[in-house]
């Protein structure tokens, strides 16, 4: 389904979702005024992932990103409970116009 957000600034932001039960897709696409996007991909502390060229891949997962311009792994802090912080990683990528994610279970 379609979601249109982020007018205000002269963009637009559309992302659709598509499940078929093997893969799962997220395109998104910025429409109107040229600027550069950034997508950000949060994991657990639990699940390590690792960045292969356009490929993150975590446990029995891959997400296999196109047409970006930069993707790169970074720590980040999320709290579990009150005043509690965990360290996780988080897959940003950074990308102008269209960007298509696809979620597969390799196993």
């Amino acid at each position: 389904f379609p979601v249109t957000i982020g007018e205000s600034m002269g963009v637009i932001h559309e992302r659709t979702w598509e499940n078929d039960g093997k893969n799962f897709q997220i395109k998104d696409a910025l429409k109107g005024k040229k600027v550069r996007g950034k997508a950000y991909f949060h994991f657990h502390s639990d699940v390590k992932p690792r960045l292969f060229g356009s490929i993150v891949s975590f446990d029995d997962w891959t997400l296999q990103i196109s047409n970006a311009k930069n993707i790169y792994l970074q720590e980040y802090k999320y709290s579990e409970e009150f005043n509690k912080l965990e360290v996780g990683t988080v897959a940003v990528v950074e990308f102008e116009e269209s960007l298509h994610s696809t979620l597969n279970k390799v196993k």
